[in-house]
């Protein structure tokens, strides 16, 4: 009987009711063809899973990190009760000391019989009635009198002192008050961008397909209609059609930045020892993590030692990749499997000259976040086209043993802005 093989599609002539393909061959070829759609199906699942996993731990992240902002509000609003309660002790004390210093004015404006009389217990040495043209009856007690007016000026001046003190306790406790008021309103802008966050994570959820055809896919990859090499020659109108991948970060740290594009994505951080870089890179590495990127930490002046379990654990980079020794052929391989690269430093890689703007152009889906040590003129070292290369150049900067960062360049609208690593906020806005 004839019959169509269900591989190679063919007709061919059946010995059996039941037979399906053709030859051995077929039918190796039809049952290697269903493992791999049975692997692609598993390897979907898997994604997925993974996927739904990664987004439940944040969703835990973020409620902790809400559970302990609201803490921290409640904390400074029993801490402004407080202050304000303090204030208005003083207020009611400053009050005492205004009619406390009232009657001594009084007393010192008085003619000197009263004070005689009052607080002197003296009397005249005639009787005034006697005659109007005769001399002061009190003129005997005129140093005394003179005296108990010296004394009652030096209690007014330490009235004075003393309110002037209360005054300044005021104004301290004022300040404090603004200072919690301002914390309380980060924290609640902070629990705003979290509540924005989970909505973002339950519409990437819901609403982002899922990858049939990427080996590796990274996540968020970059919204465009085709692949743009940077040497690619396009139309304007071409260019204006594609949707190019903007975010931005979370926090005080976010708004530094500004609104950022993945593609051909650089920062260079640089500044004295001690000023901070490798912290902040560190910071960098658990914030993009947050955002579901992938990030390898290149450990090349710290090395992996207690140092750098100490900054994994305080910026939460427990998920990332991290290695002590590496070139540049490793760094280079690794470009195309991970969104994030942060390597301290640079030069420690030997690179060729240029290579870091060539890493931008032959990897332009990958950011790039490094550090370069100054030389001691004061300049980056490795030339100065890496400042004009990068799209963000950070100068960490340390003052009274607080950590800054200073955008010294920025294509996202923030150079010249500052913010303190050592506070997480910022400190300047141009």
């Amino acid at each position: 009987m004839t019959k169509k093989c269900q591989s190679c599609g063919k007709a061919f002539e059946a010995s059996r009711n039941d037979a399906k393909y053709c030859s051995d061959t077929c039918k190796t070829k039809h049952y290697q063809q269903r493992q791999k759609k049975k692997a692609e199906v598993e390897k979907v699942q898997a994604r997925q899973d993974q996927r739904d996993q990664n987004i439940k731990n944040q969703v835990v992240k973020i409620e902790q990190e809400n559970a302990s902002i609201k803490s921290q509000i409640t904390w400074s609003e029993n801490e402004i009760s407080r202050l304000e309660n303090e204030n208005r002790k003083l207020v009611f004390e400053i009050k005492a000391q205004e009619k406390s210093r009232s009657q001594i004015d009084r007393i010192i404006r008085a003619d000197d019989g009263h004070i005689c009389r009052n607080f002197l217990d003296k009397k005249p040495y005639y009787d005034i009635s006697l005659s109007r043209s005769l001399p002061d009856p009190y003129f005997l007690y005129k140093k005394e009198i003179d005296d108990f007016k010296e004394g009652k000026r030096k209690e007014r001046n330490e009235v004075m002192s003393k309110i002037k003190d209360l005054q300044s306790s005021i104004s301290v406790f004022e300040k404090a008050i603004s200072l919690e008021q301002q914390k309380i309103q980060r924290h609640t802008n902070q629990i705003q961008i979290n509540m924005s966050r989970l909505m973002n994570l339950d519409k990437y959820r819901f609403e982002l397909p899922k990858p049939h055809t990427e080996e590796n896919p990274k996540t968020p990859t970059r919204k465009t209609n085709k692949k743009l090499k940077p040497d690619e020659s396009i139309s304007g109108t071409d260019l204006l059609m594609m949707d190019f991948e903007t975010f931005t970060l979370d926090g005080e740290i976010g708004a530094f930045f500004g609104t950022l594009e993945r593609y051909m994505m650089s920062i260079s951080l640089t500044g004295d020892s001690g000023a901070g870089k490798s912290y902040f890179s560190f910071q960098l590495a658990g914030l993009f993590m947050s955002h579901g990127y992938s990030v390898k930490y290149y450990s090349l002046e710290m090395g992996l030692c207690g140092q750098t379990k100490s900054l994994i654990l305080k910026y939460d980079c427990a998920g990332m990749q991290i290695v002590g020794s590496a070139n540049i052929k490793t760094f280079r391989q690794d470009a195309k499997k991970y969104d994030v690269l942060i390597v301290d430093s640079f030069g420690k890689l030997n690179p060729p000259k240029g290579e870091f703007d060539r890493l931008r152009r032959d990897f332009p889906d990958t950011i790039f976040i490094c550090i370069f040590q100054k030389t001691n003129a004061g300049t980056m070292r490795g030339g100065a086209s890496i400042k004009f290369d990068s799209t963000a150049t950070i100068d960490m900067q340390l003052r009274d043993g607080e950590r800054i960062a200073v955008m010294q360049k920025s294509r996202y609208g923030t150079i010249g802005w500052e913010y303190s690593v050592t506070d997480d906020e910022i400190i300047k806005r141009v």
